[in-house]
């Protein structure tokens, strides 16, 4: 039969446990549309990725936006 026990139950026990390493921190990177530039048509803001425009949506409720694609 096994015992399922957490690190901190094996200490209690006498059990050594060795330390786990601090999981590194997951960030996400925004992604460039290949420099397409959407403009908010409300403000004049500009925005280089999707991340950018969603989290300005969110905030202001702004809904028109053109998007530029170099040519």
């Amino acid at each position: 039969m096994t015992a399922h026990l957490t690190a901190a139950q094996a200490r209690r026990l006498g059990i050594d446990v060795p330390a786990t390493a601090a999981r590194p921190r997951a960030t996400r990177k925004a992604l460039a549309r290949d420099r397409a530039v959407s403009v908010c048509h409300d403000c004049g803001e500009r925005f280089d990725t999707d991340a950018a425009e969603t989290r300005h949506v969110a905030a202001t409720f702004h809904t028109r936006y053109e998007l530029e694609i170099p040519t």
